[in-house]
C-alpha cells in the first residue's frame, strides 16, 4: 500500500483514530444513560408489579385506581423512550459520521490508486489489488480498534464489579469482644448522651438519652409516632450507630463486640416483621435439617399461641409453604397469623434480650389479651424492651420511657408515672377514656 500511495496509509490510520474517538464518545454516552435512567426504570418496574399484588389491587379497585395506575405507568414509559430517543438520535448522528469517515477513506483511495492508474504508473491488476488492499486494512483495522474499546468497556465494568466486592461492611469484623467474654447471666445496657440522626439527615430523631436498663429489667416505651420509640430500639440492635454518644453493655462500648456475636443476644418482634415465602418452620427455625424434637418444641409453641389448630389443618403443618411467591400451593395467612410466627420466631431463639416492638398490632382482641397474659412468662428471665400504643399493656412492665420529640419526657414505674399527672397519665386517661 505505501508502494502505491503511502498518504493512503497515513490517511487509513487517521481516519481509524477518529472512528475510535467516536466509539469512545458513544460508550461513555451509552454508560452515561444507564446511571439517568435507573430512577425511571425503577419507577417502571414498581409500577409494573403493583397491579399483581393483591394488598395493592385491594386498594386499586376499591378507589377505582385502575386508570389512575395505568397513567403512572404510562407516564414512566414515556420518560424512558424519551431516553431512549435521545439516545438512538446521538447514536445516529455518531454511526453516521462513522460512515461517512469511511466513505471519504474509499473515495480517497479510489482518487489517488486511481490517478495513478489513469497516467499507466500501474496496471489494472495493481489497481484492484491496491483498492482491495485498502478496504481490508482499513475495516480489519477498525475491526481491532473497536474490539479493543469494547473489551476495554468490559474492563470498566469488571473493575466497577471488583471494587464492588472489596467493599466490606462495617459490621463485617471477626475482631471483638465474643459472648464468652461477657456476662449474659446479668446483662446491663445503657445509653450514654446518645444522640442519633439518620443518614443523609440533617434532624435528629433521638436527643441526649441518658437510659440504663438493669439485667432481666422488662422496660416500656410510649409515646406519639414520631417520637424516636423505633430509632431506639434500631439502635440497641446496632442496624444504626449512634451520631454522638455510646451504648454500653455490661460497661463495653458496643461497637466494640463482634457483630454477629452481640445479635446472638437478641430476639426481636419489629413493627415491620417479615416472613420469608418458605414453609412456616424455616420462618421460625431458618434450617435444612430440624429434629423431631426442635419440631416438637416449635408446635409446642404454636399450641402455647393459639395457632396449632390452623397450622393442623394446612396441607403439608409446618412444612406448609407461605405465600404464593414461590410456591404455586404456598397459604396467605392473616395479619395476625402472620404476627404470631413473627412471635415464635423470637420466643424460639430463646436470647437474653427480648425487643418487641408493637407485636400485638395485627392481633385480635382475644390473641392479644393471650399475649399480655403471658407476658410474664414470655419475658421471664429476659432483658426485655418492649414498645406498644396500648398504655394498659404497659402496666406488666418494671419501667416505662415516655418518649416525646426524640427525648425521654418521663421516666419511672407505673404508679409513679400515674401520679406525675404528666404525659404518661394522659395517655393512659385518653385509652381508658374509650373503654368506659
Amino acid at each position: 500500500m505505501t508502494m502505491l500511495n503511502s498518504w493512503l496509509l497515513l490517511i487509513a490510520l487517521l481516519i481509524v483514530s477518529m472512528q475510535s474517538l467516536l466509539h469512545i464518545i458513544r460508550q461513555r454516552y451509552n454508560r452515561q444513560f444507564q446511571i439517568d435512567t435507573v430512577s425511571e426504570q425503577r419507577k417502571l418496574g414498581y409500577m409494573s408489579q403493583m397491579p399483581k399484588s393483591i394488598p395493592a389491587k385491594k386498594d386499586i379497585d376499591m378507589f377505582g385506581l385502575g386508570k389512575y395506575i395505568f397513567n403512572k405507568i404510562e407516564t414512566f414509559q414515556n420518560n424512558m423512550l424519551n431516553f431512549h430517543f435521545r439516545r438512538i438520535k446521538k447514536d445516529g448522528v455518531i454511526e453516521t459520521f462513522t460512515y461517512l469517515l469511511s466513505v471519504f477513506f474509499q473515495i480517497s483511495a479510489y482518487v489517488l490508486i486511481g490517478i495513478k492508474a489513469f497516467k499507466g504508473e500501474i496496471t489494472v491488476g495493481e489497481f484492484t489489488m491496491g483498492i482491495t488492499s485498502l478496504i481490508n486494512f482499513m475495516s480489519a483495522s477498525a475491526f481491532v480498534a473497536t474490539n479493543m474499546l469494547n473489551f476495554s468497556n468490559s474492563l470498566f465494568y469488571i473493575n466497577k464489579y471488583k471494587t464492588f466486592l472489596t467493599f466490606k461492611s462495617k459490621f463485617d469484623d471477626d475482631a471483638g469482644v465474643i459472648l464468652n467474654d461477657l456476662n449474659l447471666d446479668n446483662i446491663e445496657i445503657e445509653f450514654k448522651n446518645v444522640s442519633f440522626r439518620y443518614p443523609n439527615s440533617t434532624s435528629y430523631v433521638l436527643k441526649n438519652i441518658n437510659l440504663k436498663i438493669s439485667n432481666k429489667e422488662k422496660l416500656a416505651i410510649v409515646g406519639y409516632n414520631g417520637a424516636g420509640k423505633t430509632s431506639f430500639t434500631l439502635l440497641l440492635t446496632r442496624m444504626y450507630e449512634p451520631t454522638e454518644g455510646e451504648i454500653l453493655l455490661n460497661g463495653i462500648n458496643i461497637q466494640r463486640i463482634n457483630y454477629k456475636e452481640y445479635l446472638k443476644i437478641f430476639s426481636t418482634v419489629n413493627q415491620d416483621y417479615f416472613l420469608f415465602p418458605f414453609s412456616i418452620l424455616e420462618n421460625i427455625q431458618p434450617c435444612s435439617e430440624v429434629s423431631e424434637q426442635e419440631k416438637e418444641i416449635i408446635m409446642d409453641l404454636c399450641r402455647k399461641y393459639g395457632i396449632e389448630e390452623r397450622i393442623s389443618r394446612m396441607y403439608k403443618g409446618l412444612e406448609t409453604p407461605i405465600t404464593k411467591e414461590l410456591f404455586a400451593a404456598g397459604v396467605d395467612l392473616s395479619g395476625g397469623e402472620r404476627q404470631k410466627i413473627a412471635i415464635l420466631r423470637a420466643l424460639y431463639k430463646n436470647s437474653p434480650v427480648l425487643v418487641l416492638d408493637e407485636p400485638t398490632a395485627a392481633l385480635d382482641p382475644v390473641a392479644e389479651y393471650e399475649i399480655y397474659r403471658k407476658f410474664a412468662e414470655i419475658s421471664d428471665g429476659k432483658l426485655t424492651v418492649y414498645i406498644s400504643h396500648r398504655i394498659n399493656s404497659t402496666r406488666f412492665c418494671d419501667k416505662i420511657a415516655v418518649f416525646e420529640r426524640g427525648e425521654i419526657a418521663e421516666y419511672g414505674t407505673f404508679d409513679e408515672l400515674m401520679k406525675l399527672k404528666g404525659l404518661y397519665y394522659n395517655f393512659f386517661e385518653t385509652q381508658a377514656e374509650l373503654y368506659k
